[in-house]
């Protein structure tokens, strides 16, 4: 059970954040090779994983990638539901 009820364990808000985390874990390896100390950067890509999304969700409620791919799934589904409203009108007699 969480501390902060509704806010998840850190495993479970770094699981809300795949894309996010998946991109900057990409971004760490191309910009930090670490390829003389492979444990140190497993280290600090766990703890990042682990401490990281658990501040962001103190303040935000999804991850920024995360956010973005909903604002644009909100605007391809807008003119669904709009066309669908409109079509259900015309179907009654």
């Amino acid at each position: 059970m969480s501390p902060h009820p509704g806010r998840g364990t850190a495993l479970a808000v770094a699981g809300a954040m795949t894309l996010t985390l998946y991109l900057a874990h990409l971004a760490f390896l191309h910009f930090y090779p670490f390829e003389d100390r492979p444990w140190t950067a497993l280290l600090i890509q766990v703890a990042a994983v682990l401490v990281i999304p658990v501040l962001w969700r103190l303040i935000f409620r999804r991850g920024p990638l995360e956010w973005v791919v909903a604002a644009i799934s909100r605007l391809a589904v807008a003119p669904v539901k709009v066309r669908e409203t409109a079509d259900r009108g015309r179907h009654r007699s």
